[in-house]
């Protein structure tokens, strides 16, 4: 047996690296990035617009991922996920034409300001089939430290799976629960500023 050259050895071995990387490159990704981006058009902000802080929402899930592909592998939030939600209600607040801030502690808010507060119960995604989605979003939202409110947002979907299909998902399901959020904050403002 012909032993072969070390320049070709190292060829093939490149090769087979690249291959190898290759298709670990085209396998599931089970890390999800939380992004969040509104869709509504923002609105002008009066200087005489009422002020709201948004404090980082608690996390009172009991299990930290955010759902579970076909095979059963999880999917892992890359960020937080109350932050998550807590910026996406922000934004979507200040879009309203409030005067708006994120803080992460209650104790930053300043006096005089609507302070929203909340806790994320449940943030979960099932991939069914490679092409079906069911997705569930649960928070508790209170303004000015009054009793919370219970937002749900529950869809299933069928969509083409692309290499965003995870957080298009989530992102569309938290959208859908905000906007029962900030129409609700956003009367319950009006009606006790005036």
């Amino acid at each position: 047996m012909k032993k072969m050259p070390f320049a070709s050895r190292s060829v093939w071995l490149f090769l087979l690296a690249l291959m190898l990387l290759t298709l670990t490159a085209c396998g599931p990704n089970n890390y999800v990035r939380l992004r969040y981006a509104s869709t509504v058009e923002p609105a002008r902000v009066q200087p005489s617009a009422p002020a709201v802080t948004v404090v980082e929402f608690a996390d009172g899930r009991t299990i930290k991922d955010v759902g579970l592909r076909r095979d059963e592998t999880p999917f892992i939030p890359v960020s937080s996920v109350s932050a998550w939600v807590s910026e996406a209600l922000e934004q979507e607040l200040s879009r309203k034409g409030l005067q708006t801030r994120y803080v992460k502690n209650a104790m930053d808010a300043e006096p005089g300001e609507h302070v929203v507060t909340g806790t994320v119960l449940k943030v979960w995604l099932r991939q069914k089939t490679l092409t079906d989605y069911t997705v569930s979003i649960e928070t508790a939202i209170s303004l000015n430290g009054n009793l919370p409110t219970t937002y749900r947002a529950e869809e299933e979907r069928q969509v083409i799976p692309t290499s965003d299909t995870t957080e298009k998902q989530l992102t569309e399901a938290l959208r859908s629960l905000l906007a029962g959020a900030v129409q609700d904050i956003t009367a319950k403002i009006y009606n006790t500023a005036e």
